[in-house]
């Protein structure tokens, strides 16, 4: 994960991403379909990564992270890109809902569960901006 430029620093940093509702779209259309929705934020998850040096998994249930050296406009412009595809992907699935996302970044150092920790609070601030 080294690509340091010559007056640039990088920095690790978490992203989680936790689907909005995803127990309403599961309960109103089913479990078939809440693995649908799971399948497609993944593919716009793994669009979005194409070209960044990161590493994408299946946190559990609807949540999902994200691991990687970015400096932090890069990690900006990410988030900012993860929420334009999935908008794209929304318009363009043939469904009755829209998936949505909580977005939530921590950068982090030799240990990584503060920023698991971190991050899934700014999740959760995330979320409750919406609502």
């Amino acid at each position: 994960m080294e690509r340091h430029t010559e007056g640039e620093e990088t920095d690790l940093h978490f992203l989680m991403i936790d689907l909005d509702d995803f127990k309403q779209i599961n309960d109103t259309y089913g479990h078939v379909e809440g693995d649908r929705a799971l399948i497609r934020i993944a593919g716009v998850l793994k669009k979005t990564l194409a070209g960044h040096a990161g590493i994408l998994a299946r946190y559990g249930g609807d949540e999902f992270c994200i691991a990687g050296e970015m400096l932090r406009e890069e990690t900006e412009q990410l988030i900012k890109n993860l929420y334009e595809n999935l908008e794209k992907a929304n318009k363009q699935a043939d469904c009755p809902y829209d998936i949505g996302m909580s977005v939530g970044c921590a950068q982090f150092t030799r240990k990584i569960i503060p920023a698991i920790c971190t991050s899934q609070f700014a999740v959760y601030f995330a979320f409750i901006q919406l609502t």
